[in-house]
C-alpha cells in the first residue's frame, strides 16, 4: 500500500511538471483546455457571482489555516498527533511548492492575459498553480485518510468523501469562474494538494515508526524487554 501511494503522489507530481512545461511552451492543448473551463464554469450573473466569492472566501490563505487549526486540535483532541502533524505538513507543503511554481512559471492570471476578462474577486501574483485549489485538496486528502484509516463504517467513509469532494471542488469552481485563475491552474492545483498529503501522511508516518523503533532500542534492558 506504501509503495502504490508514492507511486500515485509521483504519476501527480509528473503530470503537474507536464502542465507547467506545457504551459511555459504554449501548447495549444492548454488554452483549448481553459477555454473549455471557463465555458464549463457557467455565464456570469449576480447570483452566482456573489456565491462564488462567498464559497470562494473558505480557500483564502487565512480561513484555510484557521480550518486546518480546527482540524488539528480534534485530531489532537482524538489523541492522535501524527494526523495532526500530517495535517500541518500537507498544508504547509503545498504553499511552499505553490510559492515556488509561481516564482518560477510566471503565468499571468486569466484577467491580465486575456483584457476581455474581468476579475469578479480581488487577486494578486502569479496565476499557476492555484493555492486555494491546493490548499483544499491537501486538506480534504488528510481527512479522507484519516477516516478512511479509523473508520471501518461505509457510512461516515462517504459522507466525508462526498463532503469532502464538494467542499474542494466548489473551491476550485469559483477560482475559474472568478476569471482569477485557469482551468489548468485548478488542475495543476489539485494534483499538488493530493500528492503534498499523501507525501506529508507517508514521511510522518515513517517518523513516527522510527520514533518508537529508536526508544526502544535506547531503552534500558529491564524495559526494552
Amino acid at each position: 500500500m506504501r509503495i502504490q501511494r508514492w507511486f500515485l503522489a509521483t504519476i501527480m507530481i509528473t503530470l503537474v511538471l507536464i502542465l507547467a512545461v506545457a504551459i511555459t511552451t504554449s501548447q495549444p492543448l492548454i488554452h483549448q483546455f481553459d477555454t473549455w473551463g471557463l465555458h464549463a464554469a457557467g455565464a456570469v450573473t449576480p447570483a452566482r457571482t456573489s456565491w462564488a466569492r462567498f464559497i470562494t472566501n473558505f480557500g483564502e490563505p487565512v480561513n484555510m489555516t484557521i480550518t486546518a487549526i480546527v482540524v488539528s486540535l480534534w485530531i489532537m483532541w482524538r489523541r492522535r498527533p501524527s494526523w495532526a502533524a500530517t495535517v500541518a505538513g500537507a498544508v504547509l507543503s503545498t504553499a511552499i511548492i505553490n510559492r515556488l511554481f509561481k516564482a518560477v512559471i510566471e503565468r499571468p492570471r486569466p484577467f491580465v492575459a486575456d483584457p476581455t476578462l474581468h476579475a469578479l474577486t480581488h487577486a494578486s501574483g502569479w496565476s499557476f498553480p492555484s493555492g486555494h485549489a491546493s490548499a483544499s485538496a491537501a486538506l480534504v486528502t488528510v481527512i479522507i485518510i484519516y477516516i478512511w484509516h479509523w473508520h471501518r463504517r461505509p457510512l461516515p467513509r462517504t459522507l466525508v468523501v462526498i463532503l469532502g469532494v464538494i467542499y474542494a471542488a466548489t473551491i476550485m469552481w469559483s477560482r475559474v469562474y472568478l476569471h482569477v485563475h485557469f482551468a489548468s491552474d485548478v488542475l495543476a492545483g489539485a494534483l499538488e494538494g493530493i500528492a503534498c498529503a499523501i507525501i506529508a501522511r507517508e514521511i510522518v508516518r515513517w517518523i513516527t515508526i522510527r520514533g518508537s523503533q529508536d526508544a526502544i532500542v535506547d531503552a534500558p534492558d529491564d524495559q526494552a524487554s
